[in-house]
């Protein structure tokens, strides 16, 4: 099976980012956050909108992209510092050399990611994908999870053809018919179903798990504590002020997605987001108890996701530890703070 240039490109990617760490470190002063025009970003884009981060000093700039594995290369070649992302991509990245770290689980769900088919094209179960063209985004948690959804389906990534489309893309192929049916994200998933797409599989049908994290430069976490910090406060308030007053925060996402207010609530309400606090976060359930990331829930998933990929030749070697992947020092030291 050939690989995807996504793949091959991170490995030459990686050179890049440990000649440009080796260059210096330097604290830089602006946090440049790169966040996926393609994903459901509520948050955010509350904290940005309503100005959260200039009223907590934050020196900061946002930096569009489509989707998680496009924001990895700026990462690797430190044109960004921290990002938004599904947790395939950065599992992806760190396999393959570049140096970043999971901080902060944003949420989780189980239904967020959705594989829809079109009525017309004949498909009710997994098993008849076979012979279909599928539009997922390469290097995504949906490519992920098309894969899970094949085997499980008794069927090879040869039996069917991968059609590599950003998530803003996959409205307009569908309508189009060039592809058969999609595995993507709000808010586009929600597309095909309103044009009567007929949903075959979530991720929690396919008994996998789905995560919204932060990750970081791994030189820039550990040279810039206080931006960290502020960025840390910024969101915490912003998760709160979401479950005191939901449409006030939800109206910013809602003016970008052009949806209405009871829209955005349906679209908030079909992921099935569990959003963990940052206490929670610091346990075995998610990111492990301080100094045993090993032990968390996500450094497993990871291990797991892992092996997936080395078993299709997506990636060319493990890690020789999982844990590295993750960074709890920015969570312990914000609890400490904050007790």
């Amino acid at each position: 099976m050939s690989k995807p240039k996504f793949f091959v490109s991170l490995a030459r990617l990686a050179t890049v980012a440990i000649m440009a760490s080796a260059l210096g470190s330097a604290a830089e002063a602006k946090l440049r956050i790169a966040w996926q025009t393609g994903d459901v970003q509520t948050i955010l884009q509350y904290a940005d909108g309503a100005g959260l981060f200039r009223e907590a000093g934050l020196d900061y700039s946002l930096h569009a992209f489509p989707a998680g594995p496009a924001i990895l290369p700026a990462l690797a070649a430190r044109e960004v510092d921290i990002g938004w992302f599904g947790e395939f991509p950065t599992i992806t990245g760190y396999a393959n050399g570049i140096p970043l770290a999971v901080f902060l689980i944003d949420q989780s769900f189980s239904e967020h990611v959705r594989l829809v088919a079109s009525p017309e094209s004949g498909i009710k179960t997994l098993a008849d994908l076979k012979g279909k063209k599928i539009g997922v985004t390469f290097g995504s948690t949906s490519h992920h999870h098309i894969l899970v959804a094949l085997a499980q389906g008794g069927l090879k990534a040869e039996e069917v053809t991968l059609v590599n489309l950003a998530p803003a893309q996959i409205p307009a192929a569908y309508t189009a018919k060039q592809i058969d049916a999609a595995f993507t994200w709000e808010p586009n998933i929600a597309k095909l179903e309103e044009q009567g797409g007929v949903r075959i599989a979530t991720t929690a049908s396919l008994n996998n798990s789905t995560y919204g994290v932060w990750a970081g430069r791994t030189e820039y976490l550990a040279a810039n504590k206080d931006e960290v910090q502020k960025f840390l406060a910024v969101w915490d308030k912003a998760v709160d002020r979401l479950g005191a007053a939901p449409d006030e925060v939800l109206q910013y996402e809602a003016k970008r997605l052009e949806k209405s207010p009871a829209e955005i609530r349906a679209l908030v309400a079909r992921q099935k987001i569990v959003r963990p606090s940052y206490k929670e976060q610091l346990t075995d359930a998610y990111l492990g108890t301080p100094g045993k990331p090993q032990d968390g829930a996500f450094v497993k998933h990871a291990a797991e996701i892992g092996a997936f990929l080395l078993s299709l030749e997506r990636i060319k070697a493990l890690p020789a530890s999982w844990a590295g992947l993750v960074d709890q020092q920015p969570l312990i030291d914000y609890l400490k703070a904050h007790p």
